[in-house]
């Protein structure tokens, strides 16, 4: 009598993680409640000594100082030799990203890290354009160094 009651209660233990969403719903909640984001910030491009061109981006550009602040974290500078990590960022909640070139703000924009996304991102700077993206971080891991 005893195993005729085990066997149908060996199967459903076997059978739950199979459900959909069920194990991992349990799993994602858990690492979401504890889980923060963050940004790798790039290596700037260095300046190019010839005139600038498409095929030249920087060319002619002058060393410049560059930092990066997130709502109410220090400012970090950048480098133009190694990538530097901003962490802690709170997930589904908007930051304001402010940039700044040798001491003035030239650059501003608000982001959202998603609780059911990609938790690292990398800021860098295009060249090409001269604009600021935020990118996940699997896309641009060439440039950014930090994981």
């Amino acid at each position: 009598m005893k195993i005729s009651y085990l066997v149908p209660l060996f199967l459903f233990l076997i059978w739950l993680p199979y459900v959909d969403g069920v194990s991992d719903s349990l799993t994602c909640d858990e690492s979401t409640a504890q889980a923060k984001g963050s940004i790798c910030l790039a290596p700037l491009p260095k300046p190019a000594e010839l005139p600038k061109t498409q095929a030249n981006p920087t060319g002619g550009d002058a060393f410049v100082t560059v930092s990066v602040k997130v709502d109410d974290q220090e400012a970090v500078a950048l480098a133009y030799d190694n990538s530097r990590l901003i962490e802690g960022l709170e997930l589904g909640t908007k930051h304001l990203m402010q940039i700044f070139i040798d001491g003035t703000l030239a650059e501003s924009f608000y982001f959202t890290i998603e609780q059911d996304g990609n938790h690292r991102k990398c800021l860098f700077k295009s060249s090409l354009y001269g604009t600021w993206q935020l990118w996940d971080y699997e896309r641009c891991s060439e440039w950014c160094k930090c994981y």
